[in-house]
């Protein structure tokens, strides 16, 4: 893998309901038109202390143990993520919406997705 490392934060929000918090990246670009968590930008002088401030939501966050690692063809990403639980009638923000947490595997969910979501415990590790 070449290329230096970059990391982020992702925010695995779940709603009472069992709904989850999503948005589509934009359609030009790495991963475009595919769904996403919300996350920041990946970069390699991404500091953790500051990744609250880029929280979706305003919520209670807890930042999960470790962090999910995954290989880009010109670059590896180390992101940390951060899960909250928001009440059942919490609107998503613009630009981002809820999905049913069984119909995740419906989305069009990138590997590193896939990945940050089984880390927060959402779905199986067998998940397709």
């Amino acid at each position: 893998m070449e290329g230096r490392l970059r990391r982020g934060a992702s925010f695995v929000a779940t709603r009472a309901d069992g709904f989850v918090l999503v948005r589509t990246r934009p359609s030009k670009g790495l991963l475009g038109g595919m769904t996403e968590v919300p996350s920041t930008a990946w970069a390699q002088d991404f500091d953790d202390a500051n990744a609250l401030t880029h929280a979706p939501l305003k919520a209670k966050w807890r930042k999960l143990a470790g962090v999910v690692e995954h290989g880009f063809t010109h670059f590896p990403l180390q992101q940390s993520v951060y899960v909250a639980s928001v009440p059942a009638k919490t609107k998503a923000p613009d630009g981002m919406r809820w999905v049913a947490r069984a119909e995740l595997h419906g989305e069009a969910l990138p590997n590193v997705m896939r990945k940050i979501v089984i880390h927060a415990g959402l779905v199986p590790e067998r998940f397709t």
